[in-house]
């Protein structure tokens, strides 16, 4: 078993079709043998946006293929309607095994297969991509997620993630809120804008106007209680999450004017794919040989005659104050991962 990463795509007149018909989520769908069964339940289910052409979603348990290590389930995602249970015609689904890397890029850099196989080269990729988001406290590809926030009492809610598209937003009591009431901070993927950068400080906040040429909003915001209401878990967001980069072949735009949803969500960061392979190569390694990795990146000096070295302190102290294991072991890795931190909130109380 291995976490699988599912996308499947619509095009718009279905799409367009599908909203005119009330069906406003989608049930994802595992084959086992000759019957589907579903793997997203009642509260998770991905809702249906009038203006998203893709959509993802997690197995966090899909089977592997036992020579490859890829995932290797059969996925699709069924049109459904919550008011009535009705379902329409089924969108095939693809699948991949998550990791920011694939066995390919580390067998490119000589290692061959045998004795590097699918299954050594896979348990390394699943170390280092857990390594990566941990450290971080982000992730690095577009992830379809589903959080609750403590109501601000403002008209700001600020995220420790980046958004790449708001999908939905309601409240714990079922009031759905439409997404055009929103300005969803994701410009780095709408108009390729990165500066400022929106994923430095991620956010989605209440729009001065509520559509096109409207007058009232600014002035009226407060009265007609268009904040992100005081309480507790009470504001929930769902959309795609992740910290990308938009790769060859994508496109800084939006599917609809004013829609606020990306044509596409973008790509892992180049920087993090070779921080990933990186931290692969080393996690492959058996227990011990990792050990040695580890040790031999923290000499800074060698004296051979006397067999004397001099070893560098943790943080990077020491005569090179380059130098560090406090992350990862990997000085590289250590100064890739630093500028990819996620953001740091700040609070006071009066």
């Amino acid at each position: 078993m291995a976490i699988a990463n599912i996308r499947w795509q619509v095009d718009a007149v279905t799409l367009a079709a599908l909203v005119a018909a009330g069906f406003d989520a989608w049930l994802v769908e595992r084959q086992d043998g000759p019957f589907w069964a579903e793997i997203s339940y009642e509260t998770t289910r991905p809702p249906i946006n009038a203006a998203a052409l893709t959509y993802l979603y997690t197995d966090p348990s899909g089977p592997v293929d036992a020579i490859t290590g890829e995932a290797s389930g059969n996925y699709r995602a069924t049109p459904y309607r919550t008011s009535d249970a009705a379902t329409d015609v089924p969108i095939g689904a693809t699948k991949a095994r998550r990791g920011y890397i694939t066995p390919d890029d580390v067998w490119a850099e000589g290692y061959a297969n045998p004795p590097w196989t699918p299954a050594l080269v896979w348990r390394g990729i699943d170390r280092a991509t857990n390594t990566i988001d941990a450290l971080c406290r982000q992730w690095f590809e577009p992830r379809y997620s589903q959080f609750s926030f403590d109501g601000t009492g403002h008209d700001q809610l600020w995220l420790d993630l980046p958004i790449a598209a708001l999908h939905a937003m309601l409240y714990q009591d079922d009031t759905v809120v439409e997404v055009d009431d929103f300005e969803v901070y994701n410009r780095h993927l709408t108009r390729g804008q990165l500066n400022p950068d929106d994923r430095a400080s991620p956010k989605v906040t209440y729009a001065d106007d509520l559509f096109l040429g409207s007058r009232r909003r600014r002035s009226s915001r407060y009265r007609d209680g268009a904040l992100f209401g005081s309480g507790r878990k009470n504001v929930i967001l769902k959309g795609i999450f992740g910290y990308t980069e938009l790769g060859p072949g994508d496109i800084a735009a939006e599917t609809v004017v004013h829609s606020q949803i990306p044509i596409s969500y973008g790509q892992t960061p180049s920087e993090i794919v070779r921080a990933c392979l990186l931290l692969t190569l080393t996690y492959m390694l058996p227990a011990d040989e990792q050990q040695e990795a580890a040790l031999a990146s923290r000499i800074t000096k060698v004296k051979t005659r006397d067999q004397w070295m001099e070893f560098a302190d943790p943080g990077g102290g020491g005569a090179n104050p380059d130098a560090s294991y406090g992350l990862t072991g990997n000085i590289e890795v250590d100064n890739i991962l630093m500028r990819y931190s996620g953001p740091i909130r700040m609070g006071g109380i009066g």
